[in-house]
């Protein structure tokens, strides 16, 4: 019939992402000691997050290890800590199949 549609999340999702980094970059120049919390899987962040640590802030990284990005889970070399959602948080009243799902 003609019809064309466009799919918004990947506009939207670059605009999250930029101000999340605009964020994590503003974190990053604080002169008082901070924690960031970060819940997220993406190893785009882990740049800025290094830079966090590497400035003597605390990083707190919440979600599934087995489906975070490698560089994400190299930053508890340099001092983050990673928090398991169904073993260290127990945000789940079952326990959770742990496998890595593909998409």
């Amino acid at each position: 019939m003609g019809f064309r549609g466009e799919c918004p999340v990947g506009t939207e999702g670059d605009r999250v992402d930029a101000f999340i980094q605009q964020r994590l970059k503003a974190i990053a120049r604080f002169e008082h000691p901070c924690s960031v919390v970060f819940l997220n899987h993406d190893q785009g962040y882990a740049p800025d997050l290094g830079a966090i640590l590497m400035l003597g802030h605390k990083v707190s990284l919440v979600g599934f290890p087995e489906e975070m990005a490698p560089k994400l889970l190299g930053l508890a070399d340099q001092g983050a800590s990673v928090i398991d959602l169904g073993r260290d948080a127990y945000a789940f009243i079952v326990t959770l199949p742990r496998h890595h799902l593909a998409c």
